[in-house]
């Protein structure tokens, strides 16, 4: 009878411990479907923002990156092993330098870095990387690894350097018109301005810019910019505005053109013609002397020969 018991009571407690074991398997078999599938979605993370991260080993001087890492580099996953020194053969000679002595004072200092270089790759064509790392201390607060993450910005360098050479190629086209240049809102408020000599406005800017022009411009002259703010901004076509201003206590012409801007906002380009009118103005008498002369000339010749 102790027998049966004993016998019975040890199936059952094998039974449940092989219950257990297949609990156990299950539960670890989701554990690393989990972690696998959590790796799938680290790696195309990682591919999709362009980002690779790093894992130094100091201690045994071991590197591992990541699959993103590699391509990064121009190389395919785990095509070679690399070491701190193969990843430095990688960096662009102007910026080995700066590398190096960043990596440096994280190791010394145990503080995290930042900076952006040049990497070669083996085609010879040259990337953009952004990286930041940090150290890795132990319990005792001893260095063991470095570990961070490198983005390849070679696009968004790339925009950026387009982006400032098109402001300064702008900002030299702005310097080298002699037109002031306004910029409006349909309604007729002041929103920006550009001008070389500030003395010719009527107003200083702080006086102007966010007021409408019918708070600053004479009635006339404001009422027949506003019908030209409507017509270009229902049109969509450049017109032409002429008027004169007294400036430093002399009367000066000026020829304002204006174009829309972006349906919202029109941009009024404002020339002083003042020469040009006095030079139109004295041919104009030059001509009208001549022909008086000729005239005269004409007159003179009837008489010697009647």
């Amino acid at each position: 009878k102790w027998s049966i018991i004993g016998f019975i009571t040890f199936c059952f407690g094998q039974t449940l411990l092989i219950v257990g074991l297949f609990v156990q398997r299950s539960r670890r078999k989701r554990v690393e479907s989990a972690l696998a599938e959590r790796e799938l979605h680290l790696r195309e993370s990682q591919a999709i923002a362009h980002v690779g991260s790093f894992h130094w080993d100091v201690v045994a001087d071991t590197v591992a990156w990541s699959d993103e890492m590699y391509r990064i580099h121009g190389l395919e996953p785990g095509e070679v092993s690399i070491t701190y020194e193969t990843y430095l053969d990688k960096v662009h000679p102007d910026h080995r330098e700066q590398v190096r002595q960043s990596v440096e004072r994280c190791l010394t200092n145990q503080e995290p870095f930042e900076h952006e270089y040049r990497i070669v790759w083996g085609s010879g064509e040259t990337r953009w990387l952004f990286a930041h790392g940090r150290p890795v201390v132990d319990s005792g607060g001893n260095l063991i690894a470095l570990q961070g993450i490198c983005q390849d910005i070679t696009e968004r360098k790339r925009t950026s350097d387009s982006l400032r050479d098109s402001e300064m190629r702008n900002q030299a086209m702005l310097e080298a018109i002699p037109d002031m240049m306004f910029l409006l809102s349909r309604d007729g408020v002041y929103l920006d301005f550009h001008v070389q000599d500030p003395s010719v406005l009527l107003v200083p800017p702080e006086q102007f810019l966010g007021k409408n022009m019918r708070d600053m411009l004479p009635p006339q002259l404001a009422e027949q910019f506003a019908k030209c703010l409507e017509e270009v901004t229902r049109s969509g076509q450049t017109s032409l505005v002429g008027y004169s201003d007294p400036i430093l206590g002399e009367e000066r012409q000026f020829e304002a053109r204006i174009a829309n801007f972006d349906g919202s906002r029109v941009l009024s380009l404002v020339r002083d013609i003042t020469e040009r009118k006095q030079a139109e103005e004295a041919l104009r008498r030059s001509h009208a002397e001549l022909e008086w002369r000729a005239l005269q000339l004409r007159r003179l010749a009837s008489d010697l020969t009647l």
